[in-house]
């Protein structure tokens, strides 16, 4: 059996917070690059930062949940979740897990973004 120590297990666990760092600063830079300009690389970090916390908060913990919920803050505003009462109704919604609470705020931002063409 394998056994980490607390210090190896930190080190893992910040080296993979470093790889999503990097993998979501190039994902902003390629999906939202007028965003991303105007916030730099340091505002990208906080942003993306803001997000892993956020998201905690709201039991999210896959990658690719965490990156979809980081793209909603950059389209709804970083601090959607608080501010946009659908979104907050989506996500205070106890009797929905994490992920279908996260394709609902997609679905819902995309069936409005269509409403205002």
């Amino acid at each position: 059996m394998l056994k980490l120590s607390r210090k190896q297990m930190e080190t893992f666990s910040h080296a993979a917070l470093m790889r999503f760092e990097t993998q979501m600063l190039t994902h902003l830079r390629r999906f939202f690059p007028e965003s991303y300009q105007a916030l730099g690389d340091d505002g990208a970090r906080e942003l993306i930062h803001l997000g892993l916390q956020r998201t905690a908060s709201h039991h999210l913990v896959a990658e690719r949940d965490v990156c979809k919920y980081i793209n909603l803050m950059v389209v709804l505003g970083r601090d959607f979740d608080h501010r946009v009462p659908w979104a907050r109704e989506i996500l205070n919604d106890h009797t929905t897990l994490p992920p279908e609470k996260l394709r609902r705020l997609y679905q819902s931002t995309i069936e409005r973004a269509q409403s205002r063409s």
